[in-house]
């Protein structure tokens, strides 16, 4: 049955299809902001689709690391700031991802009201 099927990209125009079914299916996401977000679905010969995935090209920050001397005294969240006010607001009309390693770190997310995903992070290096 799944050598029937057409895998493509998803023409921007037509996302509308994509909103529908994940509407449908009561997904907790739906397909982002074409801008940042390419779509592959596998479909039917007649345009039913039964499959897609989606490859999000949304900034994420991280790399943090602050002084001995310095921890604790709210350095972090003011770099988080800075790149939320001076670069964010020019790349980026959908947010930022941001991966936390420790505890304090952790802290940190909570203090900028950062929302805790319901996932975990699989990584494929090249």
């Amino acid at each position: 049955m799944s050598e029937n099927l057409d895998i493509h990209l998803l023409p921007k125009l037509q996302w509308g299809r994509l909103r529908k079914i994940y509407k449908e299916n009561n997904a907790r996401i739906s397909p982002c902001s074409p801008n940042i977000v390419t779509h592959v679905v596998a479909q039917l010969p007649d345009e039913t689709i039964v499959g897609s995935l989606s490859l999000e090209l949304i900034p994420h920050a991280g790399g943090l690391w602050i002084a001995e001397p310095f921890r604790g005294q709210g350095v972090a969240v003011k770099l988080y700031k800075e790149i939320e006010n001076k670069v964010l607001t020019q790349v980026s009309n959908s947010g930022y991802y941001t991966f936390p390693s420790n505890p304090t770190a952790v802290r940190v997310m909570e203090k900028l009201g950062l929302e805790k995903m319901p996932w975990e992070v699989w990584r494929r290096s090249y």
